[in-house]
């Protein structure tokens, strides 16, 4: 049996008071990545982290940025998001920055993709909450595969060469 972590995180861990120095800015993320590198050590195979905005607790809104922190600090242990919300980004720069994590971690990443459920998220990005399905199809077209072509259906549009990593998994 092999074991894996879903974590969270956030900016700023309030836990501790000002007078011990590790409330600041950031400290929460460097716990993150501390604690998935002791985890790695213990023998954990996976650990995924969650995408959110605009609720300011246990917020991870750069998901792919944090998971390249931690491939740089491990070796073995398996990435993973869970998952990006393909209705709020670009879905070809979203695939480059996905391909690039899985480089950097040397074919560690495990992509999770979906449509997304908080109303307050779709708000945030002033995306109305029914047109996620058809964002989420948009974003999850042959242009993720294709390394020449141009596209444009419904919420997408792109032209040109994308380079891609043989046997990368979209």
């Amino acid at each position: 049996m092999e074991f894996g972590l879903f974590c969270s995180a956030q900016a700023n861990n309030d836990a501790f008071g000002p007078e011990t120095g590790q409330g600041f800015a950031g400290q929460g993320f460097r716990d993150y990545l501390d604690f998935n590198v002791e985890a790695e050590a213990l023998g954990f195979r996976s650990s995924f982290l969650v995408e959110h905005h605009f609720t300011g607790w246990n917020q991870v809104s750069s998901t792919l940025m944090l998971l390249t922190a931690l491939a740089m600090r491990t070796t073995r242990l398996r990435l993973g998001s869970a998952v990006m919300v393909l209705p709020w980004h670009n879905p070809v720069l979203l695939a480059e920055q996905a391909a690039t994590l899985d480089l950097i971690s040397g074919g560690r990443f495990d992509f999770g993709i979906g449509k997304g459920y908080r109303h307050s998220e779709f708000n945030g990005f002033q995306i109305v909450p029914e047109e996620a399905q058809a964002r989420c199809y948009a974003g999850g077209s042959n242009s993720w595969r294709d390394t020449r072509s141009s596209h444009s259906r419904g919420f997408l549009a792109h032209q040109g060469l994308r380079h891609r990593k043989a046997g990368l998994r979209l």
